[in-house]
């Protein structure tokens, strides 16, 4: 189940739709102006229309769906197997399909140059958009760079043109530079 909430005001929420049709876990959503889209442990992607709450597809998975993005045309989802797949949100179409981790993948980030995954395997992985997307790239071109600094599973990763961060669930955030390929000392207490 999806729930669509409205804010009146900064005090006021009010309950806009439920979206009902997984069959299992709903681990993963993102929305824009247009769409909802959810991903599930069903095994299934659906796209909803955001105003109407009606599903205009629904896209097969081979495995269960722990996280997905949405970008531009695209949604990148990451499923329970460590696989990645890029999909045309239009026509429901997998772009793309590749191993990405050896373990689940907790997360995804993307934006026009790169998509950051965050895995149960302790790493978080760059990977080129732009040669995913040509399809006569060897898969093992895809990955830009591994970052190996965790020591727990990746549950989150944010990302702009200079930095990755990424948390885990031993209670670690690291920060990598981009520019400087030495990472950056993790940091663990935050107090």
């Amino acid at each position: 189940m999806v729930a669509v909430w409205d804010f009146k005001s900064p005090t006021v929420i009010t309950l806009r739709m439920v979206l009902k049709a997984h069959d299992s876990y709903v681990m993963a959503v993102d929305v824009t102006d247009a769409y909802i889209i959810s991903g599930s442990w069903d095994k299934t992607i659906k796209v909803w229309d955001s105003s109407t709450g009606g599903l205009l597809h629904t896209i097969p998975h081979s495995f269960e769906i722990s996280s997905l993005c949405y970008r531009g045309s695209l949604i990148v989802s990451g499923g329970y197997d460590g696989t990645i797949r890029i999909w045309d949100i239009d026509t429901g179409i997998s772009l793309r399909e590749w191993g990405g981790h050896k373990g689940r993948i907790w997360f995804i980030a993307v934006n026009e140059k790169r998509i950051v995954t965050g895995s149960q395997n302790r790493t978080v992985k760059v990977w080129s958009v732009s040669a995913a997307l040509e399809l006569s790239s060897p898969t093992d071109t895809l990955c830009i760079t591994t970052l190996k600094e965790h020591t727990g599973s990746v549950y989150r990763v944010q990302f702009d043109d200079f930095h990755v961060i990424s948390c885990d669930n031993e209670g670690t955030v690291c920060i990598h530079d981009f520019l400087d390929p030495v990472p950056v000392d993790p940091i663990t207490d935050v107090s």
